[in-house]
């Protein structure tokens, strides 16, 4: 399994070079074995990258989170022109009246004014309305574009 991840590191090396991501960890598990192999570093001259080291997958459920989208369009459940609180119950009318504008087409095409990113891991147990009130008091809704992972 090493000389498999071996056969990697010319081509990891090439997109970390191109800069197309700062870093990779493979990992390959066979039959009760583990091989794990890290390239790069976290950041530009950042650390080395570890094999223990944990990356963000936001990008990667958006297929999923599309594609259901996408079937509940084609269901009639929704449209692009859906306002986010018409699905998502929230009782705090400040909340409401903040959130009243967004649709189903703005948060798809990154302009719902969501900031771009928040640690929801450091609000565990509090809740959602908690959270999405001190999301929008540390990050009031912005206008245009901008890619947000919320």
């Amino acid at each position: 399994m090493q000389v498999m991840l071996e056969s990697l590191s010319s081509y990891l090396q090439q997109c970390i070079s191109e800069q197309f991501f700062s870093a990779a960890v493979v990992g390959i598990a066979y039959r009760g074995e583990r091989c794990t192999k890290a390239w790069g570093r976290t950041k530009v001259e950042g650390e080395p990258a570890q094999p223990s080291h944990l990356f963000d997958l936001a990008s990667l459920s958006k297929l999923f989170t599309t594609a259901a989208v996408l079937r509940l369009i084609d269901a009639g459940v929704v449209s692009d022109r859906t306002r986010l609180l018409d699905v998502l119950h929230v009782s705090d009318p400040v909340l409401s009246q903040q959130l009243g504008s967004i649709t189903v087409s703005a948060l798809l095409t990154h302009s719902s004014g969501l900031c771009a990113w928040y640690p929801l891991y450091t609000r565990q147990g509090e809740s959602f309305e908690g959270i999405l009130r001190h999301i929008l008091e540390s990050s009031p809704l912005g206008q245009g574009v901008v890619y947000s992972d919320l």
